[in-house]
């Protein structure tokens, strides 16, 4: 008897505590529905610490709710959710087309691969490649976006990191579109400036399209390009499957950065698209047992089919 007491008491703490959790995402979806805030901010709302914020927001995310972060022009890093549709964004891309799609180069790191980034441009080029799509992270960012990574730069500061990225990315015949990525967003906390607009300003091939996420057009279809946020999941293509489960309107086109894993898959009449990386694996990514990817997409569009292939280069 007293067993089934001890065991009955556990239930009702468990009970207790997942509704606690409950009614805490409640208020913290309804605040983050009305603008945008700072983890200070929602801290303050919700007596939390931060840190629980942060890992609150981490699974509201992991459950496919499209929770967004961006960098204020005075550097404040803050949160919403995004239940709107973003506006398209018109690019001339042609009915069919041959799209190169690649993600976080990471240029500034010890192990990133500028080299194979140029290879990868060089056969995307000879297959025809019309035009290039970037996931972000385009640069390593400022050394502190986590623990240790100071020790993986090549480079320091935002003027040497853009002369860096000058002298290493492939130069192209070709545009390459871009949103950032959250390692190029830490220069807007530590100098407030947004490091992968002021790259586009000095690379003709190059146009910035958005923080962290962008909406293009090509014809009648719609690409999204979105730099994700968290650890790779056990299931590879569940962000990107409960990310299109939760949008009003889905795109053709779904290409994600930020998991350094190539993944091509349809999905809800949509495609799907884990963009890969150029950054052999770190010793961050090594405590956290994780093997990247390195390539890049060549993507041959012909109506609603897509034929991808995978550029390997490992």
């Amino acid at each position: 008897m007293r067993e089934l007491s001890k065991k009955r008491r556990r239930f009702i703490r468990t009970l207790h505590l997942l509704r606690a959790k409950l009614m805490t995402d409640e208020r913290l979806l309804k605040i983050l529905k009305s603008g945008k805030h700072t983890y200070g901010e929602i801290s303050q709302r919700l007596g939390m610490k931060k840190s629980k914020v942060r890992r609150r927001i981490a699974k509201l995310r992991e459950r496919g709710l499209n929770i967004r972060s961006e960098y204020t022009p005075q550097g404040n890093l803050v949160h919403y959710l995004q239940t709107e549709p973003e506006p398209a964004i018109p690019i001339d891309i042609p009915e069919a087309s041959i799209i190169g799609i690649l993600s976080d180069t990471h240029l500034g790191n010890k192990y990133a691969r500028p080299d194979k980034l140029r290879k990868f441009y060089d056969i995307a080029e000879k297959e025809g490649a019309e035009l290039f799509l970037h996931a972000g992270d385009l640069t390593d960012g400022d050394g502190k976006v986590y623990r240790g990574q100071l020790n993986e730069l090549l480079v320091y500061g935002f003027d040497e990191t853009i002369d860096y990225v000058l002298k290493e990315y492939p130069r192209s015949s070709r545009k390459t579109y871009i949103i950032s990525g959250n390692h190029d967003d830490s220069f807007l906390k530590t100098v407030g400036a947004d490091i992968i607009k002021a790259i586009c300003q000095e690379m003709e091939d190059m146009e910035y399209v958005g923080s962290v996420s962008a909406r293009l057009k090509m014809g009648n279809k719609e690409i999204e390009i979105v730099h994700g946020s968290g650890g790779v999941p056990y299931a590879r293509s569940y962000q990107s499957q409960k990310q299109l489960e939760q949008m009003a309107e889905r795109p053709f086109l779904l290409i994600r950065g930020h998991l350094h894993i190539s993944l091509f898959m349809p999905y809800l009449e949509s495609f799907v698209i884990e963009a890969g990386c150029f950054q052999e694996q770190t010793p961050y990514l090594k405590r956290k047992g994780l093997y990247p990817q390195v390539g890049g997409w060549i993507l041959e569009i012909k109506g609603e089919k897509i034929r991808p292939y995978w550029v390997d280069l490992k």
